[in-house]
Order: C-alpha cells, then structure tokens, then sequence
C-alpha cells in the first residue's frame, strides 16, 4: 500500500479546498477499530446474520447483502457489499470460486445461511475477506469521502453550523474517526428510505443535535475536541434511542441500545 492516500476533496464551505491526506497507518487504524467494533477482531464474525434481520453482514465494516428472501422492512437500509466487491475486483482479480459474490446473496434463510457458514465450503469467502482487509477499510473512507461530495453537491449540507462542525471534527483523527465509523455503523442520514416514523438516524442527524448546542457559526460555543467529541457522543446516543422508539416492534431494537451506546463511547 502506498504510504498515504492522496484524496482529492473540493468541499466548499467546508473549506478543505486543497487534496486530503490520510496517512496509511491511520487508514490502517480505521480499519482495525470498525473490524473490533464489528466483528470483535474475530475472523468467524467477518460472515455474520443478525437476529431479527433478513440479510447477511460481511467484511469487516458488516457491510449489508441482500438475498432474494430480505423483506422490505430492511430493504430500507443501504446495501453495501456488491458495492465492496466491485472496490475490491478494481484493485485485484476476484477468485474464480467466488465469482457467485457478483450476484445477490444466495442463501433463502439465516438458518442456510449458518450451515453454509460452518461449512468448509465457507473457508475460500473467509479467507478472501481476511486477506482484503486493507481494502475493506480504504473501500469504507473513499465512500465515506465520495458521499460528502455529492452531499455538498446536492447542498444537503445547506446548514451552515453543521458543515463547520463536520470540518471541525475532519481535522482531527480522533473526531475524524468516529465521523467515519459512524456513517459506516448507521448511514449520513441522507436516504429518505432509511426512517422510522419519519425520522433518520445517520450522521447528518447527529450534527444537527450537536449543532444545536454549539451554536451559529458566527457566535460558537468554543469547545475543545475532546468537549466536542463528548457531544458527538451524547447526541448520537439521542439520535440512536430515537431510533429505538421509533422502529417497529417486530425488531426487538431495544435488545441493541446497550451495544449501541457502547461502541459511541468508545470513541472517548
């Protein structure tokens, strides 16, 4: 891997106005904390299916595929892993016994799904996503940067107390880190599909609540990163319990709030 990416990222009012740069060993940091944050830095969670869900979770970012049976309640959510694997096929050959993941997932049910998994059929899929996973992480930052510029494009980033926030928080590893993982953990917030009862849950939620406390751009409440990053955190707590209330019963989502209040503490 080359010893930084070079990412070029003309954002606006969010005043990077010159090429990005993010050092390899960081984008080697991101792909090791969402793995742990995942996948608990074990390589059997890497093929994962969730309780309550009808789609498979991949890669080291649980990145979401849909089978022919997901029902349209989840089929809401942003689908990533064929996005992942045409990333990947970019930078290396997909091997031959794995040219089925260009399709659809193609288990009917997570109980196939689990006989497929603990099955020594599995170990090719397994093996391909240990060995990509530096390709796992800089697929997640080059998605998380293209987003952004189509947002800015789109001027869905039309308040400006939360473009500053997020160029704030861009500046600084630590803060950038958990913009990242956000958005790869619950979405920008931009998808109108992706709503209980009306209302997102993704980044761009997130920064509004933040916003509301910090202030106008022009009269900011002046916090240091680690005060900001412990609003981040508060409001992507609200954000996530607001999910929680609004999601239909049938999801149990309750039975994650613990889980998900502890990975945004995580990034204290």
């Amino acid at each position: 891997m080359r010893s930084f990416l070079i990412l070029a990222l003309f954002i606006g009012s969010l005043k990077i106005a010159n090429a990005m740069n993010l050092p390899a060993g960081e984008l080697v940091q991101i792909g090791q904390k969402i793995y742990q944050n995942e996948c608990a830095s074990k390589p059997e969670n890497l093929m994962h299916w969730n309780a309550n869900e009808s789609f498979a979770s991949m890669g080291i970012g649980h990145f979401i595929w849909f089978s022919e049976v997901t029902n349209q309640t989840d089929l809401r959510f942003e689908e990533q892993f064929p996005e992942l694997v045409r990333f990947i096929s970019q930078h290396q050959t997909l091997p031959a016994g794995l040219n089925w993941l260009t399709g659809s997932a193609p288990w009917n049910s997570k109980q196939a799904f689990l006989q497929f998994k603990h099955n020594a059929d599995s170990s090719q899929l397994k093996q391909w996503l240990i060995k990509t996973q530096s390709l796992q992480a800089q697929f997640i930052w080059s998605r998380f940067l293209k987003r952004l510029t189509r947002l800015k494009s789109q001027n869905d980033l039309k308040k400006p107390e939360v473009s500053e926030i997020l160029h704030q928080m861009l500046r600084n590893p630590k803060t950038r880190f958990a913009l990242v993982d956000y958005v790869n953990f619950k979405g920008w917030g931009d998808n109108l599909k992706e709503r209980y009862q009306n209302q997102g849950w993704g980044l761009l939620q997130v920064l509004e609540k933040v916003a509301l406390v910090r202030g106008k751009p022009d009269r900011p409440v002046n916090f240091q990163q680690l005060e900001l990053l412990e609003l981040f955190v508060h409001s992507a707590k609200q954000v996530l319990d607001n999910r929680i209330k609004n999601a239909p019963s049938s999801k149990n989502e309750e039975a994650w709030r613990s889980g998900w209040h502890a990975r945004v503490n995580r990034y204290l």
